[in-house]
């Protein structure tokens, strides 16, 4: 659902002309991936974005003369009209031709009167739309979507609020994408977790606190809230009565102007006077009694931060062994999925395979080594149905999500997509033997793919 244009050749690229012609003096470089060095576009893959206007970062790979820029579903039209705005630039600046993803090459003014305005809200709209809609199918599950620099999980919270009024889903969609990536640099106080454990030490609970005329954002981990007045803030302990209330509860009481930005994030007006003092009384009427009882047991702790579950130790033999199968089943799925799958493709694969993965996570480069060394009794057990592709995929997801890091697990994740998407793409890419055209079961098999892997838009 993405979509990419290409140029070539581009024997050097200056940041400094680049960005002068595109008009805009906000475009920055997503920081944790190449950055210019005196002043010349990195090579490789690269992030750029608008600062406090993108939803989404654009993707830049400019390797071997050619620059490649691409638009990820569920990017604004502001992402759009930058990403428009680069292409135009570049072809400007080096005299070159354009070639669309979705068409043949193409000149400067060619492709202006065809990927105008009305191409990227109709572009933008639609890939939207394929997102939303392949949350409905599965309503009880979500999807992940990277922003700038926070990832917005769309689950039942954040669609129930932004459906509200049909007309305005994609406005209340990119307005939430939006928040999350730059709250921290509005006047929004993010909301402190407290740990408290029982006299007994069997039972945990998370307490966070909202107060009178702040605007706070809140993540919820059954978090329970404490509402705290101005009136409180001149009391001691003994004397403030607290009320605690979960999460959900205070947004259910303060209305739509509580907005999830994210599924288990909110964001919460500054309320006062009249407003606050309703809101107190409404808290004393729901008010949890006993706290440790909406708590959690420790050594069971549905909520583990990614480095809690990490410290369950180092990835076993098995695990490793495990995680090795990856390349080769998603290999399976996206090649069979418009038929069977012959010697050439596998060959072709293998081969590519000893060339190497240019990949971001370290992990998935340890594994390969034994993928390499295994590959036809691994790739055997599939074509011989000895092992279930999708079986051994949600194994995989089971040692990804339980013991590696958030950012490790994710760039894991991202490698084995990237790997299905090589698969399936043009002719002179990965295999060289799928022609210029993605089909559409293979198009299926890659976006079950990224739903699955919680990559759903990259």
């Amino acid at each position: 659902m993405s979509h990419s244009f290409y140029l070539k050749p581009i024997p050097q690229l200056d940041v400094a002309k680049v960005m002068a012609a595109t008009g805009y003096n906000d475009v920055r470089f997503v920081e944790g991936y190449p950055q210019p060095q005196a002043d010349a576009w990195p090579q490789g893959l690269t992030y750029v974005y608008r600062d406090e206007v993108s939803a989404r970062a654009l993707e830049v790979d400019y390797s071997d003369e050619v620059l490649q820029v691409r638009i990820f579903a569920a990017s604004s039209p502001d992402d759009y009209r930058l990403a428009l705005k680069l292409v135009e630039a570049v072809a400007s600046l080096h005299g070159t031709r354009i070639e669309p993803e979705d068409n043949e090459e193409m000149t400067l003014p060619d492709f202006q009167a065809a990927y105008g305005e009305a191409w990227l809200k109709d572009h933008c709209k639609s890939c939207l739309a394929a997102i939303l809609q392949s949350y409905t199918r599965n309503p009880e599950s979500s999807i992940k979507l990277s922003g700038v620099n926070r990832t917005m999980e769309l689950g039942k919270r954040v669609f129930t609020q932004m459906t509200q009024d049909k007309s305005r889903v994609a406005q209340e969609f990119f307005a939430r994408l939006k928040k999350l990536n730059y709250f921290d640099k509005e006047d929004v106080y993010q909301a402190t977790i407290i740990v408290l454990g029982n006299k007994q030490g069997d039972r945990n609970v998370r307490l966070s606190t909202y107060t009178e005329g702040v605007p706070t954002l809140f993540v919820d981990k059954n978090t329970l809230i404490t509402l705290v007045s101005d009136a409180d803030l001149s009391r001691n302990d003994d004397e403030r009565k607290q009320q605690f209330v979960p999460l959900h509860e205070l947004a259910r009481m303060i209305g739509e102007r509580a907005q999830w930005i994210s599924e288990n994030v909110l964001l919460a007006p500054g309320l006062s006077g009249d407003e606050w003092q309703r809101l107190q009384r409404h808290a004393a009427e729901i008010a949890v009694d006993d706290m440790f009882e909406y708590g959690f047991d420790p050594h069971n702790d549905p909520f583990a931060e990614a480095g809690q579950a990490a410290a369950a130790g180092p990835l076993s033999d098995d695990d490793i062994k495990l995680l090795a199968y990856a390349p080769i089943a998603v290999f399976c799925i996206v090649a069979a999925a418009d038929g069977s799958i012959d010697k050439k493709e596998v060959k072709a694969f293998q081969v590519e395979l000893l060339k190497g993965i240019i990949t971001d996570s370290e992990l998935m480069q340890k594994v390969m080594v034994h993928v390499v060394s295994d590959f036809e009794g691994m790739i055997g057990a599939f074509l011989k149905q000895e092992v279930d592709a999708k079986e051994k995929l949600e194994q995989i997801l089971r040692v990804l999500d339980g013991k590696l890091s958030a950012e490790e697990s994710h760039k894991f994740k991202v490698s084995m997509l990237s790997i299905g998407k090589s698969v399936a793409e043009a002719s002179g890419g990965f295999l060289g033997m799928f022609g210029s055209k993605i089909s559409k079961e293979e198009k299926r098999a890659l976006v079950g793919l990224a739903m699955f892997l919680g990559l759903a838009g990259e």
